[in-house]
């Protein structure tokens, strides 16, 4: 129940080193910079049901010409949880869903990337809710 342990840590500890994910696009140089709030979308396996946990969460992007090239998420402020039937899509592990062809899962080795663009329902994708002008200066 690997699923569930990291739920239950995120919702004790909305910063856990298990929640804080960060990561350049396409191989861009450099680190996010701009403070944004921003949803993100989770799939857990948790036997007969997938757990779909919606977190908002507070963090950093970069960008390239309006395109998202980086993210990192610092903290969870909210999470929403949906139950879907185990059948429709199965994930060993916790797995980030930024849209249909970029997903990332905490293995126990690390983070690793993964492809669910054939199983994946076209709406579950990052959503950027605003950017915090005023963090900029920290």
């Amino acid at each position: 129940m690997r699923s569930l342990w990291w739920l239950s840590t995120v919702i004790e500890d909305p910063s856990h080193p298990a929640v804080k994910l960060g990561f350049m696009l396409h191989d861009q140089p450099g680190t996010p910079t701009d403070p944004c709030r921003f949803a993100v979308p989770v799939l857990l396996s948790a036997g007969a049901a997938v757990l779909i946990a919606d977190l908002t969460c507070r963090g950093k992007t970069a960008s390239v010409e309006d395109n998202l090239t980086g993210i990192q998420i610092e903290v969870v402020e909210s999470i929403t949880v949906l139950v879907r039937e185990a059948s429709e899509l199965l994930v060993p592990y916790p797995t980030f869903i930024f849209d249909r062809f970029l997903a990332v899962h905490l293995t126990d080795s690390g983070w690793s990337q993964t492809d669910l663009s054939d199983d994946l329902d076209p709406g579950l994708s990052l959503r950027l809710l605003d950017y915090d002008t005023a963090d900029k200066d920290r």
